[in-house]
């Protein structure tokens, strides 16, 4: 975990923030990706994280998953391309709302910073 108060390390650390989901497209050749947008109460941040971890192997997809602990934002960057099949794309998105549902059972939402769109009606 890292915080600062300092106005150049600040900039720093949501520097790398940003740069992340770029790292992680490069995970695949074409990379592109579906990125979670949860975010649950503090109390409940390490165990949500550690279940998407869990979620993310579980579904065998490549999902880098991060978050912003001082508001309980999680991500996780479930990476494809147009070279990925049918089958991985469907466990791509059985994965996003397995992730959705586990915010949801901790008291969380299906959004914490994004907004919601199309793609969170059913939540």
């Amino acid at each position: 975990f890292n915080a600062s108060m300092d106005p150049q390390r600040s900039q720093e650390l949501w520097a790398a923030r940003h740069r992340t989901y770029y790292a992680s497209l490069a995970l695949k050749p074409n990379g592109k990706a579906v990125v979670t947008d949860t975010c649950v109460p503090l109390s409940q941040f390490a165990q949500v994280v550690q279940e998407t971890v869990n979620t993310v192997h579980e579904f065998n997809i490549i999902g880098p998953v991060f978050g912003h602990a001082g508001d309980g934002n999680i991500h996780a960057i479930l990476v494809h391309s147009d070279e990925d099949d049918e089958e991985y794309m469907k466990r791509i998105h059985e994965c996003n709302a397995r992730i959705v549902d586990i915010a949801l059972a901790h008291g969380g939402t299906c959004t914490g910073e994004h907004g919601v769109g199309v793609g969170k009606i059913p939540y």
